[in-house]
């Protein structure tokens, strides 16, 4: 196992690099990019990960409590099973990313793009969902607490959606009637 801890990391690049099992808690790995990177059980922990490419990385069953990801490019990154609780995902983009059975317990998912991702059992609890992209997502599997908030937070989230698509909408029936 490598151990990456403590380090600052930032913007290197680790595309296509087995670091399954690595240890990069509370490293510095802001701007670095992980493409295609294996890294299954990987310890990313306090990591400060802000607008990291992650984009199709394997992150299963890696731990990303108390990460930092805002701004990260996560699209097509596989999740399943990954620890994100506490992470502050504001701002990511996960788009098309697999986050089966994912544990993002009190995650900040502010503004965060999560359009067409596979949250099929994953635990929600607690988790802020302000203004994110929930567009093709299914939620009937999700875990959700009962906490008033984050029901509105979630409620909020889906109205901003409706109301986007309604812009595109009634701006796509203008392109046909010009």
């Amino acid at each position: 196992m490598k151990d990456l801890s403590n380090q600052d990391l930032s913007n290197q690049n680790f595309d296509n690099q087995d670091l399954s099992h690595a240890n990069f808690s509370n490293s510095n790995l802001s701007g670095a990019t992980f493409n295609n990177a294996d890294l299954s059980f990987a310890n990313l922990s306090n990591a400060n990960s802000s607008w990291a490419n992650l984009s199709n990385a394997m992150l299963y069953r890696a731990n990303l409590s108390g990460a930092d990801l805002t701004g990260a490019d996560l699209t097509g990154a596989i999740l399943n099973s990954a620890n994100l609780s506490d992470a502050n995902l504001n701002s990511a983009d996960l788009t098309g990313a697999y986050l089966t059975g994912a544990i993002l317990n009190s995650a900040n998912l502010s503004f965060a793009n999560l359009s067409n991702a596979d949250l099929n059992s994953a635990n929600l609890s607690d988790a802020i969902l302000r203004g994110a992209n929930l567009n093709s997502v299914d939620l009937n599997s999700v875990i959700l607490n009962n906490d008033k908030k984050q029901e509105r937070d979630a409620i909020v989230a889906l109205k901003s959606e409706i109301a986007r698509l309604r812009i595109d909408l009634v701006a796509a029936l203008a392109r046909l009637q010009t």
